[in-house]
Order: C-alpha cells, then sequence, then structure tokens
C-alpha cells in the first residue's frame, strides 16, 4: 500500500511540475530575442509568431540571420518596439513577416497598411533595406484560435502588401502560394 502511495505522490508531483513548465510558456510571449547576437547583423526576420517557428537553419542555410519576434505581435506593436526589436540589432536588412495577427483581431487592411508603412519608413530612415514577405496561410480546419483570420482574409490583405511593395519600390516574397494547399 506504502509503494502505491509514494508512486501517486510522486505521479502527481511530476504532473504539476509539466503542467506549471507548460502554464510559464503559454503565458509568456514567445518573444525570441538572442542576445548573443544584439550586434550588428546582416539580415533580421521581424514579425510575430509566424517568424518565431520559422526555421531559419532550414531555409536560410548559409545565411547570417537573425529572429526578433514575439507572438501575438501585431504591427502596431512591432512599432511600440521597433528600436529593441530592429534598431539593437543594427542589421543591413529587415524581413518583416506580419499581419495575421491584425487580421485575426479585426484590424482593417487599411490600418494595417498605415502600420506597415510606419515601420517601413522607421526601416528605410536608418538606412536598412525592407523586404514585405507575404501573409502565410492558415489550416482552416485545425486552427480553431482564429477568430477573424480565414485564407480569404489573408488573400486580400496579400494582395494589397504586393500593390504597396510594387509601389513603393520593395521585394515582396510571396510564400503564401508555395504553402497553400486544398486544406489551408
Amino acid at each position: 500500500m506504502k509503494k502505491y502511495t509514494i508512486i501517486t505522490i510522486l505521479f502527481g508531483c511530476l504532473i504539476i511540475i509539466l503542467l506549471s513548465v507548460n502554464l510559464y510558456f503559454i503565458g509568456s510571449d514567445c518573444h525570441y530575442k538572442n542576445d548573443e547576437y544584439s550586434f550588428k547583423v546582416k539580415n533580421l526576420l521581424l514579425g510575430d509568431c509566424s517568424t518565431f517557428k520559422h526555421d531559419t537553419n532550414h531555409y536560410f542555410k548559409g545565411i547570417n540571420i537573425v529572429k526578433s519576434s514575439s507572438c501575438g505581435f501585431t504591427s502596431k506593436d512591432i512599432i511600440d518596439n521597433y528600436d529593441s526589436m530592429v534598431l539593437s540589432y543594427m542589421p543591413k536588412m529587415v524581413i518583416l513577416l506580419i499581419g495575421t495577427n491584425d487580421i485575426d483581431r479585426g484590424i482593417s487592411n487599411d490600418d494595417i497598411l498605415s502600420n506597415i508603412n510606419e515601420i517601413v519608413e522607421k526601416t528605410r530612415n536608418n538606412n536598412i533595406t525592407i523586404t514585405i514577405e507575404s501573409i502565410y496561410p492558415i489550416n482552416e480546419i485545425k486552427d480553431i484560435s482564429s477568430n477573424n483570420r480565414t485564407n480569404d482574409k489573408i488573400k486580400r490583405m496579400n494582395s494589397l502588401l504586393e500593390k504597396y511593395c510594387a509601389d513603393n519600390d520593395i521585394e515582396y516574397i510571396n510564400i503564401y502560394d508555395k504553402l497553400i494547399d486544398d486544406k489551408g
């Protein structure tokens, strides 16, 4: 009987520890900024959780690239945290991937573009080249966390981003078309 009580107590402690660790990471903002790289870098991926989850070793083999991102961030959050997220690295180029959380929160396309324009201006005013990446599609079947975000809304925003980039001499990287399938 004592043996089962000890095992039950140990198992309960293990579950509490695992839940505590999991809740810590869920409650954190997932901000990724490796202080080891807080010096001049060539390329900076800037954005939200899509950027945070980006496998830079796979997609950017042999390229000096650092991620500065935070889960849940909107384009306005990037503006508000611009100095720490961009200027602290002194990059030569910024690759911006932002907008999915804006869409999910019901922020208008005009406001998203206005915020992105402000990010572009800040970047250019600091003599940094900027590239804008399309917003990634979602799997509408599996992504139950999304309230307002749909692939149709993302496609509309990506069209506006592509036009904005063309009108402002900014390189636009269309990843959306490479990632979309019949499930999103």
